[in-house]
């Protein structure tokens, strides 16, 4: 991860918690060949969520846009890179992991690095600030 997976280009992370089950594992695709290098399976959930039509309160509709998805099948995504026994014979009680969120932090101009992106890359943060701050057109 780090520097070679930016260096290719990102990559897709995916996280399955499952308390039932007793774990939690996460599976690492690098970005190499782009999206082929995903497990189809996972590319075909993605696509049929990115089709279907947004949530409503209803549960007709929600069961609606289920029965139109393709479901994730870790077990069709290989080895995955991280696993984690929870649950009574582990340890670590299942319920020690609940409320979860995801957070996506787009920081940019490094804000989270202590501000270095400026004086470490100056002309990317010039184009960068630049582009943010209303100067660019994209």
């Amino acid at each position: 991860l780090g520097a070679p997976m930016n260096e290719g280009g990102g990559g897709a992370y995916a996280l399955e918690w499952d308390p039932e089950n007793g774990y939690i594992r996460s599976w690492v695709f690098p970005a190499r060949g782009g999206r082929s290098d995903l497990p189809p399976n996972l590319m075909e959930a993605m696509d049929s969520a990115a089709a279907a039509p947004a949530p409503s309160s209803s549960d007709d509709d929600r069961a609606s846009k289920n029965e139109r998805g393709v479901a994730p099948d870790t077990s069709a995504w290989g080895v995955p890179y991280a696993y984690f026994a929870i649950g009574e014979a582990s340890g670590c009680s299942s319920d020690h992991f609940k409320n979860m969120r995801i957070v996506f932090n787009l920081a940019f101009c490094g804000n989270v690095a202590g501000n270095r992106f400026v004086s470490d890359c100056p002309e990317e943060a010039s184009a960068t600030i630049e582009l943010l701050g209303g100067g660019g057109e994209e």
